[in-house]
């Protein structure tokens, strides 16, 4: 949401980064403002996923177990539960599930933690500034990731009901689905969302005592345009990836919401 006369944080960030490469004055005015709003973005985001996760995770097995002799075709019409808006059935939405967590994963150590110790070294090295900005980080292709995730699912579509043989192909398929989206979230929460948060607020802080200090000691933090344009863009791409990240996460505990759903609507109709 972007409040009426208030700038997009996107707008922000090509704002703050032509000034930078431009060496304005007004750089130093615009980027607290685009670092409070990068701070308010991401914590926003990292809240996605509250009171979305089921309070009990299925077991691999838990269909195959219930279903060990009903007939699939005898329940091929029943309405079953799927998550808002996927496309296709289960095991197509859970490939997109793992593909995006491989591409998107391990963004501490791949992305914030750099970006971090960027700062950090420009702060007790000046010199640093006035060098190429170091592309010590990787970053993923927001747009792949995007397209990717819209094949499997319609936005537009709020439904969160699908047929039993749209869901699955076989009985036995739930075990493999189940056993993928518990995997996944298992690796999600050993990179928790706090952990994060708090990262990039610690990234933040830094950019912002950076900042002052070039303010404050223009003799000795002398600057170049283009590495503080570098140093937005990449702390922008940061946030834009905590976003996705959150997502991400907010889809695998929709994932599991509607796993548990779904079983429970096949035990109630073949009970």
């Amino acid at each position: 949401m972007v409040i009426p006369g208030k700038l997009s944080l996107k707008t922000l960030a090509v704002i703050a980064s032509v000034e930078a490469k431009a060496e304005s004055k007004s750089f130093f005015n615009r980027i607290p403002q685009f670092l409070e709003q990068l701070r308010e973005k991401v914590a926003s985001d990292i809240t996605m996923t509250k009171g979305e996760s089921p309070s009990e995770q299925l077991n691999p097995k838990a269909f195959t177990k219930m279903l060990k002799d009903v007939n699939y075709a005898t329940i091929s019409e029943l309405a079953v539960f799927r998550p808002t808006g996927m496309r296709g059935g289960y095991q197509d939405y859970v490939e997109m599930l793992a593909e995006f967590q491989e591409q998107i994963g391990g963004i501490e150590e791949r992305l914030l933690t750099p970006l971090k110790r960027t700062v950090a070294q420009m702060l007790v090295e000046p010199k640093r500034l006035s060098q190429a900005f170091p592309v010590n980080y990787k970053v993923v292709d927001i747009e792949k990731l995007q397209k990717l995730f819209n094949k499997e699912v319609d936005l537009q579509d709020s439904g969160d009901k699908i047929a039993y043989s749209d869901a699955v192909n076989r009985n036995k398929d739930w075990e493999g689905i189940v056993s993928t989206v518990n995997l996944l979230d298992d690796q999600y929460q050993r990179e928790p969302n706090s952990d994060i948060l708090k990262s990039v607020g610690e990234l933040t802080e830094h950019i912002n005592l950076l900042i002052q200090r070039i303010s404050d000691q223009p003799d000795v933090y002398v600057v170049k345009g283009t590495t503080l344009s570098a140093l937005v863009d990449a702390t922008y791409q940061a946030a834009k990836e905590v976003e996705l990240y959150a997502a991400h996460g907010f889809n695998l505990a929709t994932a599991k919401k509607a796993l548990v759903d779904s079983y429970r609507q096949v035990k109630e109709a073949i009970e």
